[in-house]
């Protein structure tokens, strides 16, 4: 058995945590259906948010949702149409039931896999309460990262600081959108 077995077998044969993760992926998410049948039409979105390796929501009935992809914004209701979108930095809003307030996320990119059962998953790399962010800390690292593009020594460091500019620009322009206070 190979070194890599040999150290993954022991951890799925867990009932840890890791468990936990291998009943969730083995959990029917999407069902087959007839094209020509009826169907009753969900009336709520189930979404599933996660960051990397951690639960954010899990199968959380909601109203709706918005998120930005590289082809624009996207809303999402329940009955949708299936599509894989891949997410740029930008808010993922959330409207839970009716007459609550819209939960914001700030992720800075992932993908979105919207089933046609009504069910949404959605897995970032980051992703954060929009409200939990300062404006002033972003301020400050954006001027940092728009002063490393200028004085990158080569095309990775120029790269990575183009990146973080696009990343705290766009963390900018929603605290200004998603926040009356900011």
């Amino acid at each position: 058995m190979s070194r890599l077995m040999q150290s993954t077998v022991p951890l799925m044969q867990s009932r840890g945590a890791v468990q936990q993760a291998w009943d969730y992926i083995h959990e029917p998410k999407v069902e087959d259906r007839e094209i020509a049948g009826t169907y009753e039409q969900p009336q709520m979105v189930t979404l599933t948010l996660t960051r990397q390796d951690e639960f954010i929501l899990k199968v959380t009935p909601v109203k709706g949702l918005q998120i930005s992809t590289v082809s624009g914004e996207l809303g999402i209701r329940a009955g949708m149409e299936y599509k894989i979108s891949k997410l740029i930095p930008g808010v993922i809003a959330i409207e839970k039931t009716e007459g609550q307030p819209t939960t914001n996320y700030f992720t800075s990119g992932g993908f979105a896999h919207i089933n046609n059962d009504g069910s949404v998953d959605i897995n970032t790399v980051e992703c954060v309460p929009l409200d939990d962010v300062e404006p002033a800390y972003v301020d400050r690292e954006l001027a940092i990262a728009t002063e490393a593009v200028k004085s990158a020594k080569n095309d990775k460091e120029r790269v990575v600081a183009e990146v973080q500019v696009q990343t705290y620009e766009a963390l900018q322009a929603a605290l200004k959108q998603y926040s009356g206070a900011h």
